[in-house]
């Protein structure tokens, strides 16, 4: 079944770049150029098999002499979502409310605070105006913000960014930041790389485990921080965390066990090899002429110079008409691979853009009836079409008639170069054809096409399901799932009903050939704290999908209306943040329900602080838990050069006030210098930090 063009751009959405973002900003909501002062930033970071949940608290000063409602904005990466906000003025703290509707302020909508700040805080910004709230000359403002992400992982690398140059326009030095980092892996961590950050870091790998700290006051910095780690590339296969939380803990009354599947299958398991037809379309049209022209030479250099053994192909040029290199697809052979560099080499740019007569002269090629070789269309070109057919649904129609004569099997990826290209043509077609579009800029065509090829020249799964013994997962996403290919990893969340050992069955194609991989996993039947995380995911996903059923849809229809509804009551219930929903402030200070301000269903514990601070030679620290939990708390103590220095723990018992005594001494029993310590607290999902001070 062909998709729609609305679906086909939606899927666009996710292949975009990420763009830069930056530190969370406050400023008067009459007045963007008069912002609050950031006096303070702590970032606690816990990647678990590329599943990364990250928590910023940051402190924020109205240094004017003027009373305003302020607006807070934070620009998150384009794939995160965020699950939390709380604020605290004064002694009281609220939780932010999420809400039906766009956002206050959206840059997306055209109606933004302005062009520096929208580029600020970037493509995927979470904005809060304090509408309800006023806050005083010389107030201070404490955000705390949590937000979920799956990392960018290929081929045996993850990697991390979080934007500590907040410069653009907090100009003055940040009087203290501090930035932890935990990586845990089930594969082993051979590398770890880290690029800038506020300060050297301190850092402790093992093999399983990384923890990367960084501490800094008078912060200057323009360098974002950004984390690098590379896996063992032998250790592929499906790994998996799970957690069943306790029902009376969720909005809903369906299974109550989570879960998260990484998957990368090892192909060598199968025992196969497979060959691959590929045929490079380049468009030669005038437009193309320049640096265009020469960057999709280079291109189609590299792939014919990078084939497998056994791999057949073909080239066809096209302006005004079409051309191929051959009436018939090649072997791969040395002669034939010098042939078509010779054809490459005398490809120049002229005449019009007959996009119909190049399907129409390439696809027929494709003389294997069977299965025995994966089909591959790279198709090229920088503008509409011109000559021959130029309608975009006709053509649509054409292009796929020819596709549909030959085989369901080809797979068409189309690149579109510069801002003239037809976009829904583009979209429409790959998608159509078990392939995907990519837009790009007119100087990283070889770039992109040549990380592309290395990608898509050897198929790992494609079009894959997944079955369960015995039957006990529900509700799996994303949905369909992603096909994957060598060095890339597919994600899966769900739910499931009952704990104990499974096998999980992939199943699919990889280019016409049929493969399976089965592993065994067991489901937790435990409520593990550190993967409460996981129905966050599984939220985002399943909303994510549902908003891509939103936009299959007419928008003005009964049915969008509902379905965008249902979206908005479950961003709601499951306390992630999407594009039809926002945060808002929870009504002014000192209203009656300031006692109650706290007591969210999300909200595990907060800190209470340390007695004496200073202190010599001790003090205690406490906080308080509103849940019914069982678990130990971890405390973390470190220097002012992020060195740990003690780790203690507090047994949690249910709901209450809690603390633990710090006699001074670093875990080897001998006494601390004076100085600053900080320390952070982990309950269930909720880590808390703060600062104290030893004087003798």
């Amino acid at each position: 079944m062909k998709l729609s063009v609305k679906f086909a751009l939606v899927i666009l959405m996710m292949l975009i770049t990420l763009p830069m973002f930056s530190l969370g900003m406050m400023f008067f909501s009459d007045d963007t150029t008069q912002l609050f002062a950031l006096d303070e930033y702590e970032v606690d970071v816990r990647i678990e098999n590329q599943a990364a949940v990250t928590v910023v608290r940051e402190t924020f000063r109205n240094s004017t002499f003027f009373t305003t409602n302020p607006v807070y904005a934070f620009g998150m990466p384009l794939d995160a979502s965020a699950v939390r906000l709380y604020y605290t003025i004064g002694d009281s703290t609220w939780s932010a409310t999420l809400q039906g509707g766009e956002q206050s302020g959206n840059p997306g909508q055209g109606s933004g605070y302005g062009d520096d700040i929208n580029d600020y805080i970037g493509e995927n910004p979470l904005i809060m105006p304090f509408e309800d709230t006023v806050i005083q000359a010389g107030e201070t403002v404490i955000i705390e913000l949590e937000y979920v992400n799956l990392l960018h992982y290929e081929m045996g690398s993850v990697s991390y960014h979080y934007p500590s140059s907040p410069f653009m326009f907090h100009s003055n030095p940040i009087p203290s930041g501090t930035i932890i980092i935990e990586l845990f892996s089930d594969r082993t961590i051979e590398s770890v790389n880290i690029v800038d950050g506020i300060c050297q870091p301190v850092m402790t790998q093992e093999s399983h485990y990384v923890e990367i700290v960084w501490f800094e006051k008078e912060i200057s910095t323009t360098n974002d921080t950004d984390i690098t780690y590379t896996l063992n590339a032998d250790e592929l296969g499906m790994f998996g965390m799970s957690t069943m939380i306790p029902q009376d803990n969720l909005p809903d009354t369906d299974d109550n066990g989570f879960f998260l599947f990484v998957a990368e299958p090892d192909p060598s398991d199968q025992g196969l090899v497979i060959p691959k037809m590929f045929t490079l379309i380049i468009d030669n049209s005038g437009s193309m002429s320049g640096s265009k022209m020469d960057q999709a030479k280079d291109a189609a250099t590299y792939i014919i110079n990078n084939f497998n053994d056994g791999d057949k192909f073909n080239l066809v040029k096209f302006n005004s008409s079409a051309n191929s290199w051959r009436t018939s697809m090649q072997d791969a052979t040395d002669s034939n691979i010098t042939n078509a560099q010779s054809f490459i080499n005398n490809i120049n740019a002229g005449g019009g853009t007959n996009i119909s007569g190049a399907f129409s002269t390439a696809v027929p090629i494709f003389d294997d009836p069977g299965n025995e070789y994966a089909k591959i269309i790279i198709f090229l070109t920088d503008g509409e079409a011109t000559v021959g057919i130029t309608s975009t649904n006709s053509l649509i129609d054409h292009i796929n008639d020819e596709i549909d004569l030959v085989s369901d099997q080809i797979c068409l990826f189309t690149f579109g170069i510069g801002s003239s290209v037809n976009t829904t043509l583009l979209t429409q077609i790959a998608l159509d054809n078990n392939g995907f579009p990519e837009f790009l800029g007119n100087d990283v065509l070889e770039e992109v096409i040549t990380t592309f090829y290395n990608k898509v020249k050897n198929p790992i799964l494609i079009n894959p399901s997944v079955t369960v013994e015995p039957d006990v997962l529900s509700s799996i996403y994303p949905s369909p799932l992603p096909s994957i290919y060598a060095g890339h990893q597919m994600l899966i969340s769900g739910r499931y009903s009952s704990p104990g050992l499974i096998t999980v069955n992939l199943e699919g194609t990889a280019f016409g050939q049929q493969v399976n991989y089965n592993y065994d996993f067991t489901l937790s039947g435990e409520n593990n704290s550190d993967y409460a995380f996981l129905s966050k995911v599984w939220a985002k996903q399943m909303i994510e999908h549902m908003i891509y059923e939103y936009y299959l849809l007419n928008p003005n229809s009964t049915a969008a209306e509902d379905l965008m509804e249902e979206i908005i009551d479950l961003s709601i219930a499951w306390g992630v943040m999407c594009e039809f929903t926002h945060f808002i402030d929870d009504g002014e200070v000192g209203n009656e329900e300031d006692e109650q301000a706290v007591e969210t269903p999300n909200l595990n514990a907060k800190l209470l602080g340390n007695f004496p601070n200073p202190f010599n030679p001790s003090t205690t620290i406490k906080f308080e838990v509103f849940k019914n939990m069982g678990e130990t708390a971890i405390v973390k103590i470190y220097n002012i050069r992020g060195e740990l220095v003690k780790i203690l723990t507090v047994n949690v018992q249910g709901k209450g006030i809690y603390e633990v005594n710090w006699n001074g001494t670093d875990k080897n029993l001998k006494s601390c210098a004076s100085g600053t310590y900080f320390y952070t607290i982990s309950v269930g999902d909720t880590i808390m930090s703060s600062k104290m001070v030893m004087l003798k």
